[in-house]
């Protein structure tokens, strides 16, 4: 019988402990708020549609099941329409080697994007930039330069999270 009461109890501290932090606001990230709840539909405005950010920023807003449509400026409800300029990579050394060649360099990966309702700005133009540094083996150039693809990428996924973020916020401001 006592077996039976220590389960009971370790529910209903649980069940307890789950009714305070529901009580108290707490969420657990991306439970909350989604995208489609702020923008069901958008209408994208990328000035390089075939890049690789491009093509992720698509994938991902469609698996977050928001709806990618045409732009109608004839239409009653205006669609908002996110504006993203060309990506913006940069590399730059940070520290030599002995040799006086470059040993760490900081690669930076920056897009700039606003959004627009009509004639209404629901998010001024801003920038958004990440930044990662990057080690380079000179024993293995190949290496190296696969080394920099999946920077790169890594750096596309996080930028386009930092995206979805701030769209999500839109919800929230108006």
């Amino acid at each position: 019988m006592s077996g039976n009461t220590t389960v009971i109890n370790r529910y209903l501290i649980l069940a307890i402990i789950i009714s305070l932090l529901t009580a108290c606001g707490f969420s657990l990230r991306g439970s909350g708020v989604s995208l489609t709840d702020s923008l069901p539909s958008l209408a994208l405005n990328l000035q390089q549609p075939n890049s690789e950010f491009s093509r992720y920023l698509q994938q991902t807003l469609t698996s977050s099941r928001v709806q990618l449509i045409a732009a109608d400026p004839e239409a009653e409800i205006a669609t908002p329409v996110l504006s993203v300029s060309a990506e913006r990579f940069q590399v730059q050394p940070v520290s030599v080697n002995p040799l006086a060649r470059a040993a760490q360099y900081e690669v930076l990966l920056a897009v700039t994007f606003a959004l627009h309702s009509g004639a209404e700005s629901l998010l001024q133009e801003q920038e958004i930039a990440v930044r990662e540094i990057y080690f380079e083996n000179t024993e293995s150039l190949p290496g190296s330069q696969e080394e920099m693809q999946l920077i790169q990428d890594d750096l596309r996924r996080e930028l386009v999270d930092i995206l979805l973020r701030r769209l999500e916020g839109v919800n929230r401001q108006t």
